[in-house]
């Protein structure tokens, strides 16, 4: 049989135990209410390249969001959504998607302050959605051959053209022309940065050798820059 004391003992030991559970409890669901970092701080980062997309590419940021992991803290996905009017071909929308993903990770992986954040860090294009539509009229009614959108997503790079326009055309296509291509993005990067090097080392194998003679030519008293105030002559 126990005695008051030790029963006293084990019910205030017990109280404090209960206690404590309660208080680490109520502090893990504290930490998971909200994100550590907001929406706004990230959109800091976010629209100042997409102003410069919009002169550089003629791209228009047309939507935006952001996905959080672990009890909505750390930020999981960075999701971008944007419009042009640019008609482009398959190899020069490559090279469209490779700038913008490019620059997006730079922008977002030297920013001193968003690093703590990120789910990942460095981030890469596993944490990154890009969708860019192509809204011209010329390859909506003239020439559907050309590129209608482009998405980046799990690291996969699409591209489609203007006559994919639901999911029965993405099976039922001419195989003789090209409507849909699907290609990790690593593959993209790798396409692009062969086709620049390969085409820099053209030209700069092939430059014209630089004339010693120079571009000016002597103009006479009828050229265009003559005073013929000074020639004398009636006309």
């Amino acid at each position: 049989m126990k005695s008051p004391k030790n029963s006293l003992i084990s019910r205030f030991l017990l109280v404090a135990v209960a206690s404590i559970s309660l208080s680490s409890c109520y502090v893990n669901q504290k930490q998971a209410i909200g994100p550590a970092i907001d929406t706004e701080t990230v959109m800091e980062i976010i629209i100042p390249y997409a102003v410069e997309l919009e002169h550089v590419k003629q791209l228009h940021l047309e939507d935006s969001s952001i996905s959080y992991a672990n009890g909505n803290v750390y930020i999981q996905k960075i999701k971008l959504n944007f419009i042009t009017q640019t008609i482009l071909e398959l190899q020069e929308a490559r090279e469209l998607l490779v700038d913008i993903t490019e620059g997006l990770i730079e922008n977002l992986n030297t920013d001193p302050f968003l690093g703590d954040y990120l789910a990942h860090h460095p981030i890469t294009t596993a944490n990154l959605d890009i969708c860019i539509k192509f809204e011209s009229y010329f390859g909506l009614y003239l020439d559907k051959k050309y590129v209608h959108w482009i998405m980046l997503q799990n690291d996969f790079a699409y591209f489609y053209a203007f006559d994919i326009t639901n999911e029965f055309n993405l099976w039922n296509v001419n195989s003789e022309n090209w409507h849909q291509r699907v290609e990790p993005y690593y593959k993209s990067l790798q396409i692009v940065n062969l086709r620049r090097a390969a085409e820099k080392h053209y030209q700069d194998t092939h430059k014209k050798p630089t004339s010693l003679l120079s571009n000016e030519r002597y103009e006479g008293a009828t050229g265009p820059k003559a005073d013929r105030t000074d020639t004398g002559l009636p006309f």
